[in-house]
């Protein structure tokens, strides 16, 4: 039997309204175990309940996997997840401008100001990865918050391990075709 979760107050700030939320969606949903919640999302049943602890905010891939296995809203949560990790970022940036100041400077990717300016690396970083998802393959995520556990990390990569083979696989039958019809037709011309 599992141990009861601990109970989050919303108010406390948007990570743990954030893992409030995703509990409330478990309990409309069937109150499915995270055991039984980790066999249709793909993650362990520990990421999952991590996820809805509340102490930080989980990652992308592991927020839609628990949403979409709750028969929630995939676009609404990433949505909200997205405005959430932006959230968290400022409030980074102001602690460690040790100020309530709203924004520092503006800079470029070259440390120049001016237009397409970014302000600090976790708003870069955040543009990168919005970027990033425009040119990878429909349903590819990338990792989009700093704060992602370790597990989630090699559960992603062990999915998409079997992926990389067999694009190496094709690739090298590729290869190995071209260069045996280059070979005969070389051969054919002697």
């Amino acid at each position: 039997m599992s141990r009861p979760e601990r109970p989050l107050d919303p108010r406390q700030g948007p990570v743990e309204s954030f893992a409030y939320d995703l509990r409330q969606l478990r309990r409309r949903s069937g109150n499915l175990t995270y055991r039984q919640l980790a066999k249709v999302a793909g993650f362990s049943n520990t990421t999952l309940s991590t996820a809805a602890r509340g102490e930080r905010l989980p990652s992308l891939d592991v927020c839609l996997a628990y949403v979409r296995s709750c028969g929630g809203d995939v676009d609404q949560w990433e949505e909200r997840w997205r405005r959430v990790a932006r959230e968290l970022d400022e409030q980074e940036i102001r602690e460690r401008n040790g100020s309530g100041r709203e924004r520092p400077s503006m800079v470029n990717s070259r440390g120049g100001e001016g237009p397409g300016a970014v302000d600090t690396l976790p708003e870069r970083r955040r543009q990168l990865m919005e970027e990033a998802e425009q040119v990878l393959p429909l349903g590819s995520r990338v990792w989009s918050s700093p704060a992602e556990s370790m597990r989630g990390r090699v559960e992603h990569l062990e999915r998409r391990l079997w992926q990389v083979l067999v694009i190496a696989t094709v690739c090298l039958l590729l290869l190995l075709v071209t260069t045996v019809s280059v070979v005969l037709v070389l051969a054919s011309r002697m």
